[in-house]
């Protein structure tokens, strides 16, 4: 068994074992590596996909349906040392290095980067994706309320390692938006003891739009929810806009709201154990960066195309209450009349259930989205956004038998 070291800050991040490279300094506004200043609420856009390869948007579709695979390993890993003349990269690997890139650009070149990648789609087939050990209503509709961390390490230890930040990319423009509560995880094995903790004053919800990209602190509590989720889009836009024709089984996903999103953890001085680069023979099945791109098969020069290709970033402006131009801010107080309060099962821990409370003001969360806005939820009221601890069953139970 190989031997795992590790240096992690107090919030629980990695960082240099070495002590040579000044640590990523999330909090820390004053800092020129990767700031968290910059990164919440942050939205930006890819690109449009080139007009020559009217199948393209089908194509990438389609290597998303593959990579959710059970078939597959859950997550895939690639790191800038892949970017050599030598190495093919799929679009989606090199979608991963430029999220990456984007994130980390003030780092030092020498800094150890990885990108963590994996694909999502909801509601999800029984037969054809990825389906949890003990499914429910969101899990296979929406996203469940969770912590991003290295999953290996937390099944065989309990101990909690974050990304520096995680991102999200829409890949279709309809179902849930994701839901970002503002808190953060600092505990090494969980919440504790019984009765819990605040859930965050504040709560980003981000609606789904083709190609758009967003980011968050990595210790941050999220999720999706399909009940506060956007509308079908019409058969012409369908047609016009995404160059489906002739593709029914696509088509059928904008008819029934399926959401996919392409998820990528950016990780600095961490890798997660046991993930790994997609395999060669179905890295032979996906999607080569060329046809995105342009060029021929084996001829992408990966330095034409760094620094990142990222759209300009949605400016940081306020009027009116209104933040990015994009995103509308909503205090909310205990008494007003469209609360509606969510209760999300975040899973046990020690014999503990534990699950996230949150008064949502749905009405205007959904005025917002129909007029093309996010969400920021305030709360005047801590307790109106919690995170509940209780024993579980069975702990009761055996308890209550000695």
């Amino acid at each position: 068994m190989a031997e795992i070291s590790l240096s992690i800050s107090e919030e629980n991040l990695p960082t240099n074992p070495d002590g040579e490279d000044p640590t990523p300094e999330l909090l820390n506004q004053k800092t020129t590596t990767v700031q968290l200043s910059s990164i919440n609420s942050h939205l930006s856009n890819l690109p449009d996909l080139p007009k020559s390869h009217p199948d393209l948007y089908a194509d990438l579709l389609l290597d998303g349906e593959i990579t959710d695979s059970p078939l597959l390993p859950r997550t895939f890993l690639i790191t800038p040392s892949a970017l050599s003349p030598s190495s093919r990269l799929t679009y989606f690997e090199y979608l991963s290095l430029q999220i990456l890139h984007h994130h980390t650009s003030s780092l030092p070149p020498s800094t150890p980067l990885s990108a963590e990648y994996w694909f999502q789609i909801r509601p999800s087939s029984p037969s054809t994706s990825r389906q949890p050990q003990t499914p429910t209503k969101l899990s296979k509709n929406g996203i469940t309320f969770h912590y991003d961390k290295d999953e290996s390490l937390h099944n065989s230890t309990g101990v909690h390692i974050f990304p520096h930040i995680s991102t999200v990319t829409y890949l279709t423009g309809q179902g849930g938006p994701t839901m970002v509560v503002g808190n953060v995880l600092k505990g090494l094995g969980g919440l504790g003891g019984e009765g819990g903790g605040g859930g965050g004053k504040d709560l980003e919800v981000i609606f789904p739009e083709t190609f758009k990209h967003m980011s968050f602190d990595g210790r941050k509590l999220h999720g999706g929810d399909p009940r506060l989720g956007t509308w079908n889009v019409s058969d012409d836009e369908i047609e016009r806009g995404y160059g489906l024709r002739g593709k029914e089984r696509f088509k059928d996903w904008f008819k029934n709201n399926v959401r996919v999103t392409f998820l990528v953890n950016v990780w600095v001085y961490h890798r997660p154990n046991e993930v790994e680069r997609m395999d060669e023979f179905y890295r032979g099945k996906m999607t080569p960066v060329e046809k995105v791109l342009g060029g021929e098969l084996g001829d992408f020069r990966w330095e034409d195309h760094f620094p990142s290709f990222f759209g300009k970033e949605r400016k940081e402006e306020k009027e009116e209450g209104i933040e990015n131009g994009v995103i509308a801010e909503t205090v909310v107080k205990e008494d007003e009349a469209d609360l509606i309060t969510f209760e999300y099962e975040l899973g046990k821990t020690g014999g503990m259930d534990e699950r996230y409370e949150g008064a949502f003001p749905i009405g205007r969360i959904r005025e917002n989205a129909k007029e093309g806005k996010d969400s920021k939820v305030v709360w005047e009221d801590g307790d109106m956004s919690k995170i509940v601890v209780e024993k579980s069953a069975k702990r009761r139970k055996t308890e209550e038998e000695k």
